[in-house]
């Protein structure tokens, strides 16, 4: 049970089309003495059945297509589930809304900055965001509730100038 006054976001999933995109080309970490791309170790996985996400780890247009439109399918109901919320289906203890994933912008700013979109991918496992991607969704998230949904993010801490003194300055850590 969620307590009465509680908040839930439902974010967006990425579209893993991102990955082929940016990594398929590029040298994967487990070629240590020659190189092997991320294509090379995705087919390798699809070849021993064990690919952790065949539908977008795959080298094939159609069936990473397929897999965009199964996700965005379930992107679609989540939205349905808030916008039903928001139509009377209202839930008693919790307020709910729907954010999308930043992860296609943030990968765009990236590129865009003149960085390689890759280094923000999880170098290891190819398709999960990795730490700075973390925190840079984190950050747009954190912008986007402040602006539009404040009152998801709560009070600010009366005690952060106690526990400032106790602890000193640990640069927002």
């Amino acid at each position: 049970m969620i307590p009465a006054g509680s908040h839930v976001v439902l974010g967006g999933t990425a579209d893993g089309n991102l990955l082929y995109k940016y990594l398929h080309d590029q040298p994967h970490p487990i070629g240590a003495t020659t190189t092997i791309t991320y294509k090379q170790v995705y087919q390798y996985l699809s070849c021993l059945g064990v690919s952790p996400c065949e539908g977008w780890m795959n080298d094939n247009d159609t069936v990473r297509e397929l897999t965009t439109a199964r996700n965005m399918a379930y992107d679609k109901v989540y939205q349905d589930l808030v916008s039903s919320s928001n139509k009377g289906a209202n839930y008693t203890n919790f307020d709910l809304i729907y954010l999308t994933s930043p992860l296609l912008d943030i990968l765009t700013d990236w590129d865009a900055e003149g960085k390689n979109p890759a280094e923000l991918i999880e170098p290891v496992d190819g398709f999960h965001p990795g730490q700075i991607a973390q925190a840079l969704e984190a950050k747009w998230m954190y912008e986007h509730l402040e602006e539009a949904y404040p009152e998801f993010l709560g009070e600010v801490n009366p005690h952060n100038d106690d526990i400032q003194k106790v602890f000193g300055d640990q640069g927002g850590y």
